[in-house]
């Protein structure tokens, strides 16, 4: 099985992608990922990998929601739209967002797409991604959090 991974730079160790790579190819042999769809995991990380960095800020970690007047928005790596960010450190937790996707190429070899993995709960895309599928769920979210610049 091949591995791909298109976003590996949200503070993740190699041992603790290791275990994320272990972790999805079991349940894909336990059927519990089906083939050439989406999926979303969630996964608590061992005590011995740590800790992964958490960058997000409001409710859904249990903070205040993030007012505009907290916020600066800026365009983060190559993407075309702008994310709120907030002049906040990240903060530590032991679990893992993994989303990607799973199929078997025209030559036989199995494939599995990691298209993010970062720490803390899930959290939609942003509203203005071409990709998200829901933008006014995304738009409601994001106006009352934010990410650690």
């Amino acid at each position: 099985m091949e591995f791909k991974i298109y976003h590996k730079d949200h503070g993740i160790n190699d041992d603790q992608w290791a275990f994320v790579r272990l972790e999805i190819m079991s349940r894909l042999y336990k059927g519990m990922i089906r083939s050439d769809k989406v999926f979303k995991l969630s996964l608590e990380i061992p005590n011995y990998l740590g800790t992964v960095p958490c960058g997000l800020h409001g409710p859904a970690m249990m903070d205040d929601p993030i007012l505009d007047s907290e916020v600066t928005m800026k365009a983060r790596g190559d993407r075309e739209w702008k994310d709120r960010l907030i002049d906040r450190p990240t903060r530590e937790v032991k679990y893992v967002q993994v989303i990607g996707s799973n199929f078997t190429d025209s030559d036989g070899k199995n494939w599995v797409l990691i298209f993010t993995c970062y720490g803390g709960p899930l959290a939609p895309q942003n509203p203005d991604d071409p990709s998200n599928e829901d933008p006014d769920a995304a738009r409601a979210f994001w106006s009352e959090h934010a990410l650690s610049m």
